[in-house]
């Protein structure tokens, strides 16, 4: 390699560098639960092994975007119900690294004696949800939420479905906002 070729690759080697941490630099300072007044949109979550929350980036593995509307977190803490002790089983995404918190991109579950729990994520966004009860000896599926089935295209709302034990729907509608109230919303209804 000549030295004209060589000064050349090191510039290209040395902006790239310095851009990536900017944009790293960017990033960083987004990351983490945002809950203040007025804030909307989506934002950084850290987040544990167990996938509960956290506001500190040295007890995250993971981080993932969730939004936020006025300040408040939109959507269901799954992991927070109470009967729920459960292990993470990555089945196919990306894997923590000791020392840095990754994004959450790929099939996740949480699982325990009474049931699980079955995440998808792209690019930090939670697509599709899925909660099985452990029922007569087998799995079944208890509640399902697609957030790429959105109510009228805003943005933090989802498609909900329940079911029955044995399979029936029992309930069919989206997770979305009401007179200012986030919910669980039969199709077609639309407030007072």
């Amino acid at each position: 390699m000549d030295s004209k070729k060589i000064f050349s690759f090191t510039f290209i080697l040395i902006i790239f560098s310095f851009s990536g941490r900017l944009y790293s630099q960017k990033l960083k300072s987004q990351k983490g639960p945002l809950i203040e007044k007025g804030k909307n949109g989506y934002f950084h979550e850290y987040v544990k092994e167990n996938l509960k929350s956290t506001k500190n980036e040295k007890k995250a593995i993971f981080y993932r975007l969730r939004f936020f509307d006025n300040g408040t977190k939109v959507g269901k803490e799954y992991t927070k119900q109470g009967f729920f002790t459960m292990k993470l089983k990555i089945l196919n995404g990306n894997k923590p690294i000791k020392g840095s918190t990754v994004i959450m991109d790929g099939l996740y579950q949480l699982i325990c004696k009474k049931g699980k729990l079955v995440y998808l994520y792209k690019d930090g966004l939670l697509v599709n949800y899925k909660m099985f009860a452990f029922w007569k000896g087998d799995y079944v599926l208890m509640e399902h939420e697609d957030y790429n089935k959105k109510y009228k295209n805003q943005k933090g709302t989802s498609q909900v479905t329940l079911y029955w034990e044995d399979g029936t729907k029992r309930f069919d509608g989206h997770y979305r906002k009401v007179n200012n109230i986030w919910g669980n919303f039969k199709i077609g209804y639309e407030g007072k």
